[in-house]
């Protein structure tokens, strides 16, 4: 009788196999996904039906400003991040149907980027919501939403 070499299976945890895609989408969404195919489908659905509008717009030099507009249950929320100078104070405007609901001031991080979100009413009709932004060296940025 020939004696066999006995050579020994690893065995790697499910975790480690699964593509780290899988593991970023479950760690985005606050609950846990029953299946990572629907999981990634649902989540992908609800952020499209939550944005209602974004831009993106050279400001007057060389900043640039990104611009969303979303529904959050029965208000909108804008968002306004702004690539610039580094440390530049900004003052931040925003409209909504023309009517001014927020006044804004504040100054970038090390690397130039600032972010402000804010709240608005969701009121009946289109919403048009302006979000104008003027630095302290005289930028200025302006995106325009609709939702």
């Amino acid at each position: 009788m020939r004696s066999r070499s006995f050579v020994p299976l690893l065995a790697v945890p499910v975790a480690l196999a699964v593509p780290t895609a899988l593991a970023l989408s479950a760690s985005a969404s606050p609950r846990p996904p029953a299946s990572s195919e629907s999981a990634a489908g649902a989540q992908s659905t609800t952020t499209l039906q939550r944005v209602i509008d974004r831009e993106a717009a050279a400001c007057s030099q060389s900043s640039r400003m990104i611009g969303k507009l979303e529904r959050d249950g029965k208000r909108l929320e804008v968002d306004a991040e702004i690539f610039g100078k580094a440390q530049e104070a900004w003052v931040i405007k925003v409209r909504q149907n023309g009517s001014l609901v927020h006044t804004i001031k504040r100054t970038a991080d090390r690397d130039g980027e600032l972010d402000v979100w804010r709240y608005l009413p969701n009121t009946s009709g289109i919403d048009r919501v302006n979000v104008k932004a003027r630095s302290a060296s005289g930028e200025r940025c302006v995106v325009k939403l609709r939702g």
